[in-house]
């Protein structure tokens, strides 16, 4: 006796009738698990870090890698001028 195991909502299960129609079958009913709620404020945090870096510059063949982090050591890419 090979079993099968069908798993879904009723109604993707009724999908099946005609393949089951005349066997024995055994229907359990899973309990609905209570989700946890989605965390609002770490989403929001990683959009506004998204944000950011979508004008970050970056460096596509790595040449300038070494340029773009000592301009962002200093400031310079967003906009400030030390006044040494």
């Amino acid at each position: 006796m090979t079993e099968k195991v069908l798993e879904g909502t009723w109604e993707e299960i009724e999908l099946h009738a005609s393949e089951l129609h005349g066997r024995r079958v055994r229907v359990t009913v899973i309990e609905e698990a209570t989700l946890s709620p989605r965390n609002e404020a770490m989403l929001e945090v990683l959009k506004r870090n998204a944000e950011r870096l979508e004008s970050m510059p970056c460096s596509e063949d790595g040449e300038d890698t070494l340029r773009i982090i000592r301009e962002g050591r200093t400031g310079k890419m967003w906009g400030y001028e030390p006044t040494e």
